[in-house]
Order: C-alpha cells, then sequence, then structure tokens
C-alpha cells in the first residue's frame, strides 16, 4: 500500500504488441495510515470512503498523463478477500475513474471468478502465459510475483490459449511482502526494509520457520487463493523478537514458502522469473536462490520492469474482458470452467 503503477500496453488481449510508457506516485504516510486502517473492512464501513478516494484521485492524476490510452483497467486496492463466502472487495469507484479521464474502465476482475466457484485469484497468469509468447520464450517458465502476497504461474508459452488445459498453474504461495512491510512501518516507520539489509543482521528463528512450513495454508499448495489476513498467526509468532530477527524469519518463511511451491509443481520449470515489489529485495532473491538450486532470476534479466508488471496485467486483463475472453480458468483460480470477468464503465457526459 505504498503508492499506484500505471503502465501502457498495446494488446488484442491475446498478444502482447507493445509496452509504453508508465508512471508511479507514492503515497503520503498519512495517506499510507488510512489504507491500512481500512484493512478488512467491507463498504460502508468506517475509513472505507476516505482509502477509496485516496486510490481514486491517484488513479485519476496519473491516468490523465497518458495520452494515448483507449481502455482502462483498474483493480482497485484489495482490503478483503474472502474466497470462501465469494466475497471481495477492492476499494476505488471506477465509474468515477472513467467520467474524470473520460475514458471506458474495466473493473470488478474477479467478481466472475468467484460466481463461477472459483476463489477470484491470482488474476496475473493469462498475462504471463503473453508475456511469455512476447519474449520468445519457449520453455516452460515459472513466474513468481512477490508483491503483499507471492503467487506463481506455470506457464507452457507453445501452447496459445491460456485457458486450455496443461497450459498453465497458478497458486498464491504465502506471504510476500505484507508482514515485512508491516513490521518496518509499525518499528520503523518506514514502508519496507530496502534490499533486506535490516533482515540481513537478523538471525532466523527456525522453530517459527518450521511451525510455518507445517501450516494448513501451506499444506494445501497449488490449490487456492490467499488474504493477507490468514498470516496474522505467523505475524503473532515473531512478535516477541527483536526486530532484525523478526524480519530474518519473516523473510526465511517467504523464501521456504515460495522453495515448496517450485518443487510442487508437476513440471520443473526451465526458467524462474521474479517480479513484484520482492523482486527489489536482493536478500530474499538470494534466499530463494539458495534454496531452490536452479535457474532463479529477476525478471529485470528479461529486459521487464518487475514494478509495473502487475499493472500491465490488468490493462492487458481489461482488453480480453473488452473482447469478450476469459480471463481465468480452472487452473488458474479453481473455477468450474474458464471464466469471464470484468465490468466495463463508460464515461458519463453528462457529468
Amino acid at each position: 500500500m505504498d503508492g499506484i503503477d500505471v503502465a501502457e500496453v498495446k494488446t488484442d488481449g491475446v498478444s502482447i504488441l507493445e509496452f509504453g510508457q508508465t508512471q508511479s506516485q507514492s503515497f503520503t504516510s498519512e495517506e499510507q495510515k488510512i489504507l491500512i486502517q481500512a484493512r478488512g473492512k467491507w463498504p460502508g464501513e468506517e475509513g472505507v470512503a476516505k482509502a477509496a478516494q485516496i486510490i481514486e484521485d491517484a488513479h485519476i492524476k496519473l491516468c490523465n498523463n497518458f495520452a494515448r490510452i483507449e481502455l482502462i483497467g483498474f483493480h482497485g486496492q484489495t482490503l478483503v478477500h474472502d474466497p470462501l463466502n465469494k466475497r471481495t472487495h477492492q476499494a476505488g469507484d471506477a465509474a468515477k475513474i472513467a467520467d474524470c479521464v473520460n475514458r471506458p474502465v474495466v473493473s470488478n476482475f474477479r467478481e466472475g471468478d468467484l460466481k463461477n466457484s472459483g476463489q477470484g485469484a491470482p488474476l496475473a497468469p493469462f498475462f504471463h502465459h503473453a508475456l511469455c509468447q512476447y519474449l520468445e520464450i519457449k520453455e516452460i517458465t515459472a513466474i513468481i510475483n512477490i508483491g503483499g502476497i507471492a503467487n506463481l504461474t506455470l506457464v507452457n508459452p507453445i501452447i496459445k490459449k491460456p485457458e486450455l488445459n496443461g497450459v498453465i498453474n497458478a497458486f498464491d504461495i504465502g506471504p510476500g511482502n505484507y508482514l515485512m512491510d508491516k513490521c518496518c512501518q509499525k518499528e520503523r516507520n518506514v514502508a519496507f526494509d530496502r534490499n533486506g539489509d535490516w533482515a540481513r543482521k537478523g538471525n532466523v528463528k527456525r522453530a517459527i520457520v518450521n511451525r510455518f512450513i507445517t501450516s494448513d495454508f501451506l499444506q494445501k499448495l497449488n490449490s487456492k487463493s490467499a488474504d493477507l489476513s490468514d498470516f496474522n498467526d505467523l505475524l503473532d509468532a515473531v512478535n516477541s523478537l527483536t526486530f532484525y530477527d523478526k524480519l530474518a524469519t519473516l523473510l526465511e518463511c517467504t523464501a521456504v514458502a515460495l522453495n515448496l511451491a517450485l518443487h510442487s509443481l508437476p513440471m520443473i520449470p526451465k526458467r524462474v522469473g521474479i517480479g513484484g515489489g520482492g523482486a527489489a529485495n536482493g536478500f530474499l532473491v538470494e534466499r530463494i536462490q539458495k534454496l531452490y538450486q536452479h535457474n532463479v532470476e529477476t525478471v529485470n534479466h528479461w529486459g521487464v520492469d518487475p514494478q509495473y508488471v502487475e499493472a500491465q496485467a490488468f490493462a492487458f486483463l481489461a482488453v480480453r474482458s473488452w473482447r469478450g475472453l476469459p480471463i481465468t480458468s480452472p487452473a488458474t483460480t479453481n473455477c468450474l470452467s474458464p471464466s469471464y470477468g470484468g465490468i466495463i464503465f463508460e464515461p458519463n457526459h453528462n457529468t
């Protein structure tokens, strides 16, 4: 919840044709506090409207800087995700953004999947498939996105349609940056541990890591999506540790979860690329490389900026939604059949 990223993609919803300009905007410390306080809340609850306005204003400001765009994909800020009860809440009003930017906006990407008995996440896998094709990757490839939650996509890029059986296998892995960031915000009043330098100073409490390995969540690897609240027990477990030991232990839990996920795959990937904010955590990347002991690199080495992969994914999914193409499949979210998502909000020219 440190800011937003906006990325321009030229696409027909099947292939990536061109990557365009990118921009980011960081939230102020006060804005971050408002967003953090809104976590876990549903529409109408205290603080949600203020959080939504922050998200809307930031997107309107940045999107107005993109002269070429014809369609906007707006995911919103996830405040709570409850797939068991087919509920999810992303803060931000797509209709307001459409009016202010004067462009159609596609949003509500998760709703159709949840209604089709899916878990509503992860949503980036179809984009990961298109990205591998754009990069002319021919091998079986794993792409790991480390955001607040970490997720993995196994891609066979040779087959053109991502919704077909055997093309993609995707799932949320476990905690990404969220728990480490939360410790930094609480104890140092900074957004994150830059490059993992503080975690590198700490000692890993192996007993906590071992308990985490046997947690219910990790025992169900390869079959689900996650909510940030799923890992509150882990945050409680490190509560009594020193600051550096907390970060070292939480980072190791993330690295171990990623290693377990890679070893759980039905096929061994020839290439593994790491994207998202976690790709900038050098110590975390080192630990993943050490544990997995195969070819692991950040997507920077592929000529891709890891910061903008998620923004690019929702641009791609917006066009798929616009064209009536599926955006999830049983292999990505456990939905019953390929699911169609994304609601189109046209600008109201009377306002």
